[in-house]
């Protein structure tokens, strides 16, 4: 090396610059031969999409049920388009996969062969609520920039990993609803930002780690229905973002810690169902935002502190099975409405004199209601609803001259009132007829008797009134309806009223709920109640002359688990609160509905075609649906939502828009049905935490599987797999996913037609005849076609709304064809922009 360097100093000028001359040449060349290194990285990120693609096209291939569905999610999962366009699959900026959210899609696999090294930039993976199995892979850990993960309602099992404590990232955690067992890794202390911990549901065991306590961000901690044992720890004190605590149903045992009363954020904490002992503490007191506070079946002895009658945000309270004792005297608010009390209220309640409030509503309680409540001198609200009471409302109540609520439907009370309280609410006396200024009349669920042609008078501000379930008769002629303006709930069910359901019923302008079912009454519906906004009326179980209606049965709710018949209610009352707004021809009329404890009726106008979908899968019956009817019927269905969307307040979206969910009368015309999923969207209530759950495979649109955020543009996509049906006969199944994929990346300005494209005429329904080239028909059709086609875009902005859409189809003429219908091809009108 020296040698060369001391050789290269005897060179004179003109020969270095010759050699110097000759490196920069060959450096120059050096430099063309290299790939730059925007080439490099650009090649580098694509394969690792093709890695990350390969690794979810090798789990695929371990699904063992992928071809049971006629619509599986996966089918768009291939090897010939980037992964970025596959269904639950959504990609960053880079085009690397950063989100993976299969919720509900019935797989059934284990993660065993999930290669989840092969994904550096994911950030969510959400795979709840299918048939997935196995244990949780410890190279789960690999995914270290995740920062939401949810594997709840599936059927892992074995240990938790400790490595998920490398996942350092993460914000929200659920393992709920699993068969997990062994201990919570005392690794979870590493999750700093943890917002949300749910294990309930599973077999776990040990001790809650002391550092939980380490988790400073966490708002909801949830280990309920598991096998945890030990004693609550005092860690958890420090946890002062939590509004949601949940330990309930475990083995846990020892005194409740002091240090939970500085959870001043706390909105509900269940502590019940476990061997907890000691006093209550009154610390608790101090938790004033707390809705609900289960400390039910434990062993907790001592005096109930009277610093819970701070709680006034409390609405269930649940201390029943337990050991409780002491003195209440001093105790101002006794408040334990939706628990299991059972026996008769003690006299002794009557020395509790410093009470303002009794609340005992919807317990099993029995017996007489005690004379000695009216020693209470400054009562305001007495609740007894709901119970198993009986005898007669003592007289002494006469003198309660505070008392401002007397609540005692739902027994089996007899007798009157005293005088002094009729302004309030009870068995019917003949002075309650001389009540002109009564606003509410709760009397349900008694064995009254009486008559109510005679026994009632007028009452121009009554907005509520129950008189179910007692022994009443009479006729409802002889009311003096138009008196009745105020009036918005009448329920009369269950007694033995007779006579004709008067005319005159129509003159009460603001009722919107009547029961009338179970009684005596004959003759027709009068044709007047149409002139209310009635959003229930029953009948049933009377003599009325016969007509034809569409009874939907909600499913049987004997034997269902708590979940099933959660659900189940949430649709009926959905259902009934939507349609509760909405008067439009295009969607189906709601007369009334039903429900008990083992049924839930849901009572609709009949519509006699059936849905749109059975109309289509029967050969015959398509042929009937001419394509002016279907021109007709995507119009109707295409109104309905425009009303919903843009003319209801707050507006509404149905979330379940198919071909099942469109019924048909004789004429054709198309009315929405089903709203059991329906939400209204109100202005602050845009995101929905049960929004996955709602739809119809092969309708739903594909941001449904990663958004939570309700959006019209949700019923926008259903619309336009619904138009597409109408027109072709039978649903689009792949159709939709092949035009995106072919014009995802390609603008309108640039778009040219590919080389073999798919002409409109050859998709459309060949069991009728061709719409012919350029009439109304095929206008009609190109419209629908047209417009279906813009609402199934991948991007949700890029959709129209239903106005445009109806203001386009309904209001407005539809512009001629430019070229013959025969040429028209679905790429150019997928191309198309509004």
């Amino acid at each position: 090396m020296e040698a060369s360097f001391f050789s290269l100093l005897s060179k004179t000028p003109s020969q270095l610059f010759r050699n110097f001359q000759a490196l920069i040449l060959l450096i120059s060349i050096l430099l063309l031969l290299w790939p730059s290194s925007s080439s490099l990285s650009v090649a580098a990120a694509a394969a690792a999409v093709n890695l990350e693609a390969e690794a979810l096209l090798t789990w695929k291939a371990t699904l063992q049920n992928q071809h049971q569905f006629n619509y599986h999610p996966l089918s768009s999962w291939s090897a010939q388009t980037s992964p970025c366009a596959w269904f639950g699959i959504f990609c960053n900026n880079q085009g690397s996969i950063a989100n993976i959210t299969l919720v509900g899609t019935g797989l059934k696999a284990t993660l065993e062969v999930f290669s989840f090294s092969s994904f550096p930039n994911l950030v969510s993976l959400n795979l709840q609520n299918n048939s997935l199995y196995g244990p949780i892979p410890s190279h789960i850990a690999n995914l270290s920039k995740l920062s939401f993960l949810d594997l709840s309602l599936n059927g892992f099992y074995g240990s938790i990993p400790s490595e998920i404590g490398s996942l350092v990232r993460l914000s929200s955690l659920s393992f709920t609803s699993n068969n997990l067992n062994g201990s919570i890794p005392t690794s979870f202390a590493n999750l700093t930002q943890l917002l949300s911990l749910g294990l309930d549901r599973n077999q776990l065991s040990g001790y809650i780690p002391q550092e939980i306590g380490k988790l400073a961000s966490l708002t909801t901690l949830d280990f309920t229905l598991n096998k945890i044992t030990g004693p609550i720890q005092a860690g958890i004190g420090n946890l002062t973002n939590l509004s949601i605590l949940r330990l309930g149903w475990n083995n846990l045992y020892g005194p409740i810690p002091e240090e939970l009363g500085l959870l001043r954020g706390l909105v509900k904490l269940d502590l019940s169902t476990n061997n907890l002992t000691g006093e209550i503490p009154a610390y608790l007191g101090n938790l004033t935002l707390l809705d609900n506070l289960f400390l039910s079946s434990n062993k907790l002895s001592g005096n109930i502190p009277s610093e819970l009658g701070k709680l006034t945000s409390l609405s269930d309270f649940q201390l029943y099975t337990n050991r409780l004792t002491g003195n209440l005297s001093r105790l101002n608010m006794l408040a334990f409405s939706g628990n299991q009390l059972s026996g008769s209220i003690p006299e002794e309640i009557g020395m509790m004199r410093s009470l303002i409030v009794i609340n005992l509503n919807t317990n099993v309680l029995t017996g007489s209601i005690p004379a000695s409540i009216a020693n209470i001198p400054n009562i305001s609200y007495i609740g007894f609803a709901g119970n198993r009471l009986s005898g007669i409302v003592p007289v002494e109540f006469s003198n309660l001259t505070f008392l401002q609520g007397f609540d005692v439907p739902a027994n089996k009370l007899t007798g009157s009132l005293p005088p002094d309280i009729n302004s309030l609410t009870g068995p019917i006396p003949r002075s309650l007829k001389n009540c002109s200024t009564l606003t509410r009349l709760r009397l349900e669920k008694n064995q009254l008797t009486g008559n109510i042609s005679q026994d009632l008078g007028v009452y121009p501000d009554l907005n509520y009134a129950d008189l179910s379930d007692n022994k009443l008769q009479g006729e409802l002629r002889s009311w003096n309806w138009g008196s009745l303006y105020n009036l918005s709930t009448l329920k009369l069910a269950r007694n033995n009223i007779s006579g004709e359901i008067p005319a005159e019923v129509g003159k009460a302008p603001h009722l919107n709920l009547l029961d009338l079912s179970s009684n005596r009454l004959t003759g027709l519906i009068p044709g007047e109640l149409s002139q209310l906004r009635l959003y229930s009326l029953s009948l049933n179980g009377n003599l009325l002359q016969n007509q034809v209606v569409a009874v939907k049965k909600l499913h049987d709710q004997s034997g269902e688990g708590v979940e099933r018949l959660k659900a189940n209610w949430r649709a009926f009352r959905s259902e009934i609160r939507a349609l509760t707004n909405i008067k439009h021809r295009n969607i189906v009329k709601l007369y009334g509905f039903f429900s008990n404890a083992q049924h839930s009726l849901l009572v609709y106008e009949f519509m006699e075609r059936g849905s749109l979908r059975s109309v289509l899968d029967d050969a015959e019956k398509a042929k009937e649906l001419d394509w002016e009817d279907r021109v007709k019927i995507v119009k109707g269905i295409a109104s309905a939502l425009s009303y919903m969307h843009h003319d209801c307040r707050p507006p509404i979206v149905h979330r379940d828009i198919s071909s099942n969910n469109v019924l048909l009368d004789l004429d054709f015309e198309a009315k929405l049905s089903d709203f059991g999923t329906a939400r209204l969207l109100r202005p602050d209530d845009r995101v929905s935490t049960t929004s996955f759950a709602a739809g119809t495979y092969g309708y739903m649109a594909p941001e449904r599987a990663y958004s939570k955020k309700v959006d019209e543009k949700w019923d926008v996509y259903g619309f336009g797999v619904v138009a597409l049906e109408v027109i072709i006969g039978k649903h689009p199944g792949d159709l939709i996913s092949s035009l995106t994929t072919t014009t995802k990346t390609t603008s309108p300005s640039s778009f040219s037609s590919p080389p073999h494209p798919t002409l409109l005429k050859d998709i459309i329904d060949d069991r009728i005849t061709q719409p012919g080239e350029d009439g109304e028909v095929a206008k009609g059709v190109f419209a629908i076609a047209k417009f279906a086609l813009a609402c199934v875009r991948a991007e949700p902005s890029s959709r129209p709304t239903m106005q445009e859409v109806t203001m386009d189809m309904v209001t407005f003429a539809i512009p001629p064809l430019t070229q013959p219908f025969s040429q028209v091809s679905l790429e150019e009108l997928f191309a198309l922009v509004d």
